[in-house]
């Protein structure tokens, strides 16, 4: 399992409304760690290898492809990131999962396809799911023996759930229930082998069950005609008499509620992270066709208003971003705390529903953020991109189902204040003490306050009165429509926003503080920047919205005083904007992608290459030599545990060290002795496999990685072995067979031959 040790306590769910973390204290993706970056390497890398070639088919629906490709995908990890070690999974934690799940949103179909596998069609199980149910779907769903799809949605019943028409019976023997009903809008449903369905049983308790497709009665209807994601598949699934044994009830009967709510949790987390990793590749697209196309006798990138949409592209992503991260790293905090309780599911359970709010933000938020993002690069590609043969067109199609996925963003607005609210009332968060406190802050006059110092010491004001405005608001409302608020949806809109712009503002400005603390101001600047309009921008929106929200709930004098007492919280520095957008984009044209993530080129940083080579020759050796680690760990270990001189900085010795490690001790990835996960930091063994282990021997000439070498290419080259060969022995690099030839060498040193 690729764990992260969090050095922090998690803060709870919602609780940015009140406390202003230290930047130290937030994850961020500057914090992610080598196998989590391997992990967004690897996953991308299959999907430009693998999918984005097929697009063409898989939008055709070429029969089979979707689901081959899914179980190429299960052959690397991808399909079961979040099922445990212990039932065939990768076992990755929250971060990971949610590096995984960006880095394979390039192609919207193929991503949903996955998403809705390993999220909604798998975490029930996982997380509500008996020890016996575990044991028989949990390794044929990380195999990709089985695809997983999840049933709630009926013709009458969407976002509410409770009222589905799907009844189920138990049958007069007891030993199964009879479900009838029908399913809508089912993802995977024209290939999928197992079904989360949802149904009351004796029409009234909502329950959970764990459906076949081979079981009598359940039918998947034809492929729908929708106006994206073609390539994914989408179907009705039609329940007739549908047999499902007693043993497949899955939680408990009734509380089917908990597990869709919290199942849909996930989903809406994901949603944020498959909107982030797609908006990415997007932006990309953009920047190259803006320098392709030319107008007027330049480069429309050369265009200040061209500039702008990239710059104000990158900004959103931004935001997204951080605040995905920044919720990733709560969340893992929250689940190592509570991992000794002594039951999983139930740690689980209050974890996702600990992170409601966030999960939604991330949903709604996210899924705007693209729809802009798409529209943007729609107008910097002109004409073309609305032209089927253009990547944006498609994506633009594609973007919008996001605000309908997982629960409509309306209906999430409404999730975020009513969880609030909720969270009020029981005293789990204080926010009524905090908004009596504003309240007696605000009768007594305006106070003196301290001038602001520190990098981005403004902004920090401004969210800090962001966050007045709202208890402000939100305090007025509760106060005159109490129990009825609920039904005041244009008001609950409005707060919601303010919350998600909070959210926003601070992850931005807590992880630009922290790259300017880690790395120097001067490389942060344009992360500075983004941070600066971010949250100039969504300053602007909260006072619009408070603004509008204490229109609805006070009139006359009252009413005056109110907006008086905005408008002193909404004062803030005027930003110029236009030329902090020009900084941004400067960096965004060069390269052609998002500002704020380092890429690793396929020659570049050695180290975690060489980690990811370690994984895979540790892998080959565990496979086809019993024994390997037996003979020669403590050699390898010696021979990596030495020092790099200042001469030979390039040797990744560390990379190495880790990578081997993994497959040979006591694995905090793997576990001892376990293997069939580790394909997933590097799928690509014919060419790459012994990369950096030769490259280490080279500029070493070490003897224990020489013999090490020798052993791994007499198997490759079906030629035995000479254990303990002198490096004269050892046969010219020519002569090495293709499969483990570097294919990133700077130079061939003398001692390797020709």
């Amino acid at each position: 399992m690729a764990n992260t040790a969090l050095n922090k306590p998690a803060a709870k769910g919602g609780s940015f409304l009140l406390e202003s973390p230290a930047p130290r204290d937030v994850f961020t993706p500057a914090d992610l760690s080598d196998d989590q970056k391997l992990i967004g390497q690897t996953t991308e890398e299959f999907v430009l290898k693998e999918v984005l070639p097929v697009v063409k088919d898989l939008e055709a629906k070429k029969p089979g492809l979707m689901a081959g490709l899914c179980r190429k995908a299960a052959d690397l990890g991808l399909m079961g990131p979040g099922i445990p070690e212990e039932y065939g999974g990768a076992g990755l934690d929250n971060i990971a999962t949610t590096v995984l799940t960006e880095k394979i949103s390039m192609y919207g179909s193929f991503s949903i396809t996955q998403s809705c596998h390993a999220g909604l069609g798998t975490v029930p199980i996982v997380d509500f799911g008996s020890e016996e149910q575990k044991k028989k779907y949990l390794p044929k769903l990380a195999s990709g023996e089985y695809i997983g799809a999840f049933a709630l949605s009926e013709p009458q019943a969407g976002s509410d759930a409770r009222n589905t028409l799907t009844r189920a019976e138990l049958n007069k023997e007891g030993t199964h229930y009879i479900l009838n009903g029908q399913k809508s809008w089912i993802t995977n449903g024209g290939f999928a082998d197992l079904f989360i369905v949802f149904a009351a049983v004796d029409g009234e308790k909502l329950t959970a069950f764990i459906v076949e497709r081979k079981f009598a009665g359940c039918k998947p209807g034809s492929e729908e005609h929708k106006l994206g994601i073609h390539g994914s598949s989408t179907t009705p699934v039609f329940l007739e008499n549908c047999t499902v044994p007693k043993e497949n009830v899955l939680h408990e009967i009734g509380r089917g509620h908990v597990v869709a709510f919290n199942t849909l949790n996930v989903g809406r987390f994901r949603i944020g992270a498959k909107c982030v990793g797609e908006s990415k590749h997007i932006l990309m697209n953009a920047s190259k066709y803006s320098k392709e196309r030319k107008a007027f006798g330049k480069q429309i990138g050369e265009f200040g208003l061209i500039k702008e949409k990239l710059a104000e592209m990158a900004i959103q992503i931004f935001a997204a971003e951080s605040m995905l991260y920044r919720t990733a790293g709560d969340m893992e905090a929250a689940t190592n705390a509570a991992e000794h309780s002594g039951n999983e599911a139930q740690d689980a359970m209050k974890v996702l529903e600990e992170y409601a709010i966030e999960s939604s933000i991330a949903k709604v938020y996210g899924s705007e953020m693209l729809d802009f993002v798409v529209d943007e690069a729609v107008q910097i590609f002109g004409g073309y991109g609305v032209h089927e043969d253009y990547p944006v067109c498609r994506a633009y199609r594609d973007a919008r189902v996001n605000r309908i996925f997982e629960g409509t963003n309306e209906i999430n607005r409404t999730v975020i204040i009513q969880t609030l609210l909720k969270r009020a009332t029981s005293g789990h968060l204080p926010l009524i003490p905090a908004a009596k406190k504003l309240a007696a802050e605000i009768h007594a006059g305006a106070s003196k306050e301290e001038t602001p110092a520190g990098v981005l010491a403004e902004e920090a004001r401004v969210i800090a009165n962001a966050k007045k405005m709202f208890l402000q608001a939100a305090g007025g409302a509760v106060q005159k429509f109490r129990e009825k608020l609920a039904g005041e949806q244009e008001l609950i809109g409005a707060l919601a926003n303010i919350v998600m712009d909070i959210y926003a503002m601070e992850s931005g400005l807590l992880r630009a503080q922290k790259a300017a603390v880690g790395q120097g101001e001067a490389a942060a600047a344009v992360m500075i920047d983004a941070a600066r309009v971010l949250i100039a921008a969504a300053a602007e929106r909260v006072h619009h919205e408070a603004k509008r929200a204490i229109a609805a709930v006070h009139e006359g004098d009252m009413l005056m005083t109110q907006l008086a007492v905005l408008k002193r919280f909404g004062e803030g520095p005027t930003v110029d904007t236009i030329a902090l957008r020009r900084r941004i984009a400067a960096p965004v044209q060069p390269q052609d992608r998002y500002p704020f993530e380092k890429r690793r080129g396929p020659c570049s940083h050695r180290g975690l290459r060489a980690a990811s080579a370690g994984h895979a020759a540790g892998k080959y050796l565990n496979e086809n030599m019993s024994g390997w680690h037996d003979r020669l760990k403590a050699e390898v270990r010696t021979c990596l545990a030495k020092q790099v001189t200042e001469s030979d900085k390039r040797l990744p010795k560390a990379g190495l060290n880790h990578g081997l490690t993994c497959q040979s001790l006591d694995s905090p990835l793997f576990g001892k002795g376990r293997v069939n996960a580790s394909s997933m930091w590097h799928y690509d063994l014919q060419s790459r496999l012994f990369d950096h282990l030769i490259h280490a021997w080279s500029w070493t000439g070490d003897l224990a990685l020489e013999k090490m070498l020798r052993l791994a290419m007499g198997k490759l080259s079906h030629e035995p072995g000479k254990t303990g060969a002198t490096r004269a022995n050892l046969r010219p690099l020519g002569q090495w067979p293709r499969e483990i030839v570097p294919v990133c060498s700077d130079a061939t040193p003398s001692h390797l031959g020709s």
